[in-house]
């Protein structure tokens, strides 16, 4: 509106415009929303004001009042960005509540306060942490500790979320809890009405202040059940002298899943307990180990589940003892009713023996209980039993006399009942009875047959006889052993006729040896015959030889009276004495005669070393009587007893190498065997060895296992030598040569090594030595088992030949040993080769392996997996076991697709070949060099990754509200459910990130791809640039995170709208000039105008063309010109258009197209008259215009006022016009000027007064 005064004089000068609005101030907005606190700001934002709200007229700001939070005067901010909806307090007190209004400011006023929001300078407390108090079949009893900061004001109360399935939790809290709460009970009884005892449970919870409810505590998940229920008392499985196997159960679990046992175990003296953890929830026993012998050690158990541990089973003890070895039975007498049975007894485990038990058997193969035995001893040392064969009750109401039983003992001790003895067969008889008096049979001069009748045998199997005779001057027995039991007869030979000898006989059978028979004396009487042929006696000096002859033959009758000795130099007739010439003559109680070689026949025949041949005959009353046989003896000593030692044996044969000592130059012709039986009997002449070249002798055909003495003596030319010292071999080979000895058991710092026994050869093992290499140069370094005793007796006492393995502790963790075994039995002992052990032992359990679902498949598990301790071996590699999916059981077989058995990094694989989207479960072994580790606890793993990453993340649209849209593909799904999707806001300018997700769950996914950020929700500030990525939510977890939204495609993140498009474009208002057309426009001047965008950040597009189907966007010297030069041809017409663009890459809609020619305006039109003859009436006549400029000339422009308000058009071909109704007698201007399509040519003007 404008004003003018008006008078008689007329109308005086209009004032200037006023603009204004017919409106009234803007109503009262809502009262201001808290967007965030601190203790250290205060941020508000409220709605901007709807055109209803302002009433139409123009929003020109907000002003922002806030008082000092102590209740005082309100300080006003006036904020003149009418895009602008939040405003920041900074600088406040931690904790003070601060009063906020805001008014609207409009082009017609001030709206009335808003209502006042009252604002705390604290953020939400932080966190709590949740703990698990108790647990039970109907209630879980939760605590909560807040570590953090409660934001700088005090909590009010605390929010408890509870979930049933970890996913879902309510919108409202389950319950408020009070701010000092100690604990908080769930029902799991009345769950949401629902019964969910035994069930899992999760709880978060979080603390409110004045500012707000703060951050959620992570999930307190658990089961809904008691702590197990508690065991019985544990049962003793097996014990040794250092370890005691105890076995278990659990005794209810409440629905809970076992995660193992604890095992207590006291000092063995009722000291404190230890405790052993059993993690594998499949093991009923458990072994405690590194007990001393003896001890009395208490037990008991306690269950472990997910919830908790049970209550201590009942105490039991046990002893750490092994049962005692079996002992070694022998039978001391026996009669026709009892038995007199006795045993050695072996080791006694590490406790006393503390008594035995005998049992008996009629078969060997039919025994009574071990709890039952036949006859039962509670003193350990009493080692005999008084076996009764005819007591009923002891052999099942029968009786056993002269039967075979059979009879074995265990030993018994604090560790229960040992092993049997070997079963011993005896027959319960008593030793055969004297047999019949032995008659004479027949009889010679040297010999006598005898005959004998066995009498009672008491049913035992007869063995054969003993026959007793003395050397006929009533001397001590001989006795000869008769094996065949049909002999009834025996003919003792080689007697003295004439002298008298006594004879006896006893009958052998299995269980003894019967009393001798009464004695029968017999006299030895026969014909003389020849002697037999002289043999040695003895030498000396090497010249001097003693022969010596006996007479086996008859002295016919005659007593005989001397003997006749002829010694010659060789076997021809003709070097012999006459018989009536002997050498020597000796008595005839004297059958030897002692011979001087250096005067043999005592007439000077000199047989000093050399062979001296002599004969003997009896002379009797009668004569003499037949020469003996001749006998040619070396004159030199007897040669030296060779040396015996033991070569090998077999279990039926010895093998004995000697040595011959000095034979004093006589030829060696031989070696004599003698040997026993065995059985302690005389050494009797065994063999020969007539080749004199070997030094060995081979006996075969023994019995195995048998000692038999041996003596050997040289035979030379001079005679037999006295026998070698008495060697004792066994017939029996050393032991086989033992395998190496391998690890049985071991740990980071202790090796149980174990060997097997070898082949005996014959020969029960006596026992092992058991050597340690400790620097691995294959020589050892001690004896550590037995580690006594002399290691080159094969029978020491310390050896012992059941034990087979033995631990050797105080170990270097992961070092390298070497052991060899040395085996030995009664022949000898055999080494081993060395074998190197570490000191290691199999891995312990692997935890459960994960899996990490970026690296997965729809198809595979990407196994991931943390080593375990090795217990100092050197990892190999691991084993993954899985189901064939759900509802089966985990295969025995290793996964092949793993591949990992024998590389122990990178702890990862792929397990491949699997069902789309399958839970499988999977359970892990280590493997060291040792061996495996137990199971890992079984995972439930599914066949499947994260999403596959968005590739088509685009920036859809951006508005200054602000707004931003985003669009994309969904992407695959890699075989499990995409049910969400999650994205991340960047702001460019200030590198905060607000994160954004579209909240779906399993019930309720969220599968949009499109998303519209508007209004401050996410941080958002109009004007600003920001960038955003977004990823798919399936069960496994987010996948990789898309690229980041493009910062160049339009809108390139920024919050803006459009621009407008700019007013005004036209030619430029500059003069034109022909070849050059300039266009002009109004630049953007309002932020709001620029889409939101500075101003200054607007650019600006020219695009032109010679027609309007090829118009190209033109180079300017600066996009944010509001004007553009461009050179044309002189004539030539272009077209046009333009449009405006900001930071976001948005673009206003393009102008009006134009269409403009290269030319100048036309020249001034000269007036040629200026007329007025009629009363109001003017006319004007003009010249056309020397020049059009370029461009034809379009029209004329005419003015009275100088085209203020009066503008009159002429065509261009006209050259005159009249004003018609014109101020008559006034003096008025007029004026003029041509115009083509470039513009107005130069004004022509000329004054006249109008005709009145």
């Amino acid at each position: 509106a404008r004003v003018a005064g008006y008078s008689s004089a007329g109308t005086g000068s209009l004032s200037a415009t006023l603009a204004a609005r017919c409106s009234a101030k803007p109503d009262t907005p809502a009262k201001p929303t808290l967007s965030s606190s601190s203790v250290s700001h205060i941020t508000i934002y409220w709605s901007a004001p709807t055109t209803l709200l302002l009433h139409n007229a123009l929003h020109q700001g907000t002003k922002v009042q806030f008082d000092d939070g102590a209740g005082g005067p309100f300080t006003i901010v006036t904020l003149t960005d009418t895009l602008q909806v939040q405003y920041t307090k900074t600088g406040v007190s931690a904790g003070q509540t601060y009063r906020f209004r805001i008014q609207t400011v409009s082009e017609t006023g001030e709206s009335v306060e808003s209502p006042i929001l009252s604002a705390v300078a604290a953020s939400g407390p932080d966190a709590p942490v949740v703990s698990i108090v108790s647990t039970s079949n109907i209630a879980i009893v939760y605590s909560a500790q807040l570590l953090g900061s409660t934001g700088g004001t005090p909590v009010l109360y605390w929010n408890a979320y509870a979930s049933g399935d970890g996913v879902t939790y309510p919108s409202a809290p389950s319950d408020v809890l009070n701010a000092s709460f100690t604990s908080y009970t769930t029902d799991c009884a009345n769950f949401e009405g629902v019964n969910r005892g035994q069930q899992y449970f999760w709880l978060k919870i979080a603390g409110v202040n004045a500012a707000g409810e703060g951050t959620m505590s992570s999930a307190a998940k658990t089961r809904c059940s008691a702590i197990p229920g508690t065991p019985t008392a544990p049962g003793r499985v097996a014990s040794t002298a250092n370890s005691v196997t105890i076995s278990f159960d659990t005794n209810g679990l409440n629905g809970a899943y076992l995660t193992g046992f604890k095992v207590h175990t006291d000092d063995g003296n009722s000291g404190p307990w230890s405790i052993d953890t059993v993690t594998d929830t499949t093991a009923r026993s458990f072994t405690k180990y590194g007990l001393s012998p003896g001890l009395p050690y208490r037990f008991k158990v306690q269950a472990v589940s997910e919830v908790g541990t049970s209550e201590m089973s009942a105490i039991e003890t046990f002893y750490s003892a092994a049962t005692p070895d079996p002992p070694t039975v022998y039978v001391m007498s026996s009669s026709n009713s009892e038995i007199n049975l006795a045993w050695t007894p072996g080791a006694d485990g590490g406790s006393p023996i503390s008594g035995w038990l005998v049992y008996g058997s009629k078969d060997g193969i039919t025994w009574k209980a071990a709890d039952n035995p036949t006859y039962m001893i509670s003193d350990g040392t009493t080692n005999i039993q008084q076996v009764s064969c005819i007591d009923f009750t002891k052999w099942d109401n029968s009786q056993v006399a002269q039967q075979y039983v059979f009879l074995r003992v265990s030993g018994v001790n604090k560790a229960g009942t040992g092993i049997p003895s070997n079963s011993y067969r005896w027959r319960c008889s008593a030793r055969p009875g004297v047999t019949t008096n032995p008659l004479k049979v027949a009889g010679t001069s040297s010999s006598v047959t005898l005959s004998y009748t066995p009498t009672q045998l008491n049913s035992a199997i007869q063995m054969g006889y003993i026959i007793m005779y003395d050397d006929g001057m009533a001397g001590a027995y001989n006795e000869v052993k008769v094996s065949s039991t049909s002999q009834t007869q025996y003919t003792a030979a080689g007697l003295t006729a004439g002298l008298t000898y006594r004879f006896r006989v006893k009958v052998v059978t299995e269980v003894g040896e019967s009393d001798p028979s009464a004695v029968l004396s017999v006299t030895v009487g026969a014909d003389a015959d020849a002697p037999n042929p002289p043999y040695y006696v003895s030498s000396r000096n090497n010249d001097e030889l003693t022969v010596g002859w006996n007479f086996p033959g008859s002295n016919g009758g005659t007593p005989i009276q001397n003997w006749n000795l002829y010694v010659a130099a060789g076997f021809d007739d003709g070097l012999w004495p006459a018989q009536t010439s002997p050498s020597i003559v000796t008595a005839a109680g004297t059958m030897t005669a002692v011979i001087d070689c250096t005067d043999a026949d005592g007439g000077g025949l000199n047989l000093y070393r050399a062979f001296v041949y002599s004969r003997v005959a009896a002379v009797t009353g009668a004569g003499i009587g037949k020469y003996s046989p001749m006998s040619r003896i070396y004159c030199a000593n007897q040669a030296v007893a060779p040396t015996v030692s033991d070569g090998s044996g077999t279990p039926t044969s010895v093998t004995i190498n000697f040595v011959e000592g000095d034979l004093f130059g006589a030829e060696l012709t031989a070696f004599k065997i003698y040997m026993n039986d065995g059985l302690g009997g005389a050494l009797t002449y065994r063999g020969m060895v007539e080749d004199t070249s070997q030094r060995f002798y081979t006996a075969t055909g023994l019995i195995t296992d048998r000692d038999y003495l041996v003596q050997v003596s040289v035979v030379t030319t001079v005679t037999e030598s006295l026998r070698s010292t008495i060697l004792s071999v066994r017939a029996c080979g050393a032991p086989s040569m033992p395998a190496s000895p391998i690890r049985l058991a071991s740990t980071s710092t202790s090796i149980t090594v174990l060997w097997a026994a070898p082949a005996d050869n014959g020969c029960p093992m006596t026992g092992y030595r058991l050597y340690i290499d400790t620097t691995n140069d294959g020589t050892a370094d001690a004896e550590i088992y037995p580690g006594a005793g002399n290691p080159a007796d094969p029978i020491d006492a310390s050896l012992v030949p059941n034990v087979l393995q033995f631990k050797k502790t105080g170990l270097a963790r992961g070092t390298l040993y070497g052991f060899r075994i040395r085996a030995y039995n009664a022949r000898g002992y055999t080494e081993s080769e060395w074998s190197t052990i570490k000191a290691a032992s199999e891995p312990l359990a692997m935890q459960e392996p994960t899996q990490e679902p970026m690296a997965g498949s729809s198809t595979s598990i990407a196994l991931v997996w943390t080593v375990p301790n090795l217990q100092g071996g050197t990892a190999v590699g691991f084993k993954a076991f899985r189901n064939n999916g759900v509802g089966t059981d985990i295969n025995s077989f290793a996964d092949p697709t793993c591949g990992m058995e024998t590389n122990p990094a990178p702890q990862t694989c792929i397990l491949t070949g699997l069902a789309p989207g399958e839970t499988y479960t999977v359970k892990m072994v280590a493997i060291n060099e040792i061996g495996e580790s137990p199971y890992s606890p079984v995972a439930a793993l599914k066949s499947a990754s994260v999403p596959a990453t968005i590739t088509t993340l685009a920036n859809t649209g951006a508005t200054d509200t602000p707004s931003l849209s985003y669009t994309w593909t969904a992407p695959s799904s890699q075989g499990a459910f995409i049910y969400n999707s999650e994205g991340e806001l960047h702001n460019v300018e200030t590198g905060t990130v607000q994160v954004w997700s579209g909240l779906g769950t399993m019930v309720t996914p969220y599968t949009q791809v499109t998303f519209t950020m508007s209004g401050n929700n996410y941080g958002m500030i109009s004007g600003k640039q920001f960038k955003f990525r977004v990823r798919g939510v399936n069960e496994m977890g987010g996948g990789v995170w898309s690229d980041w939204s493009s910062l160049t495609a339009s809108p390139r993140g920024f919050c803006l709208s459009p621009p407008i498009t700019p007013t005004n474009f036209a030619r430029h208002s500059d003069p034109p000039v022909a070849g050059v057309i300039k266009l002009g426009w109004d630049a953007i001047a309002t932020t709001a105008d620029a889409g939101g965008d500075d101003t200054s950040s607007v650019r600006y597009e020219v695009w032109a063309g010679t027609t309007t189907g090829s118009m190209t966007q033109q180079v300017m010297a600066s996009d944010t010109f509001n004007y553009y030069t461009m050179a044309v041809a002189a004539g030539q017409t272009m077209y046009f258009k333009m449009r405006a663009v900001n930071s976001g890459g948005q673009s206003s809609v393009f102008s009006t197209t134009l269409a403009l020619i290269s030319a100048e305006v036309p020249s001034q039109a000269t007036i040629a008259s200026l007329t007025s003859t009629t009363a109001g009436r003017v006319q004007m006549i003009w010249n056309v215009p020397s020049s059009n400029g370029g461009a034809s000339i379009t029209g004329y422009e005419l003015s009275n006022d100088n085209y203020v308000a009066d503008i009159r058009t002429a065509l261009n071909t006209a050259t005159t016009y009249t004003f018609n109704d014109q101020a008559s007698g006034a003096t008025v201007t007029y004026y003029v000027r041509a115009y083509n399509s470039v513009g107005y040519g130069p004004i022509a003007t000329q004054s006249i007064v109008v005709a009145s």
